[in-house]
């Protein structure tokens, strides 16, 4: 049963994924990808508008780390506090994922995924929420 309910959130947050249109559009190496993302999403305690944008992996201490959404064409970086997660099944990653939430309100950045990796990135809750 746990199982199933698995599959059936990882398939209900690619289904997400496809709705809004969040494609990957290439990754280079463990770390790093770009990423069109057709609908604004909350990212940590801000907004990010609909667009390119570059993720990146950022070095931090301790058990979490930093994720870093860079615009294509112009505006401030976004950050957020992420920490890593399993890859199904352990395997490194076959393709590179931004995974949304629905917050009630919008989407929210879930959990992220490079390429070629076998852990991924949850990102964390702001205080408060």
């Amino acid at each position: 049963m746990k199982n199933l309910m698995k599959s059936a959130m990882t398939g209900l947050g690619v289904a997400v994924l496809l709705a809004l249109g969040v494609t990957n559009t290439f990754a280079w190496t463990t770390g790093e990808m770009k990423v069109n993302l057709s609908h604004a999403v909350t990212l940590g305690q801000g907004t990010l508008a609909a667009g390119e944008y570059f993720v990146r992996l950022l070095p931090a201490s301790g058990n979490s780390s930093v994720i870093e959404f860079t615009p294509e064409t112009s505006g401030s970086a976004a950050i957020a506090l992420v920490t890593e997660v399993s890859t199904r099944d352990n395997a490194p990653a076959d393709k590179a994922q931004v995974l949304l939430r629905h917050n009630g309100a919008g989407y929210e950045i879930d959990k992220i995924f490079f390429e070629g990796s076998n852990v991924g990135y949850e990102v964390l809750s702001p205080r408060g929420k």
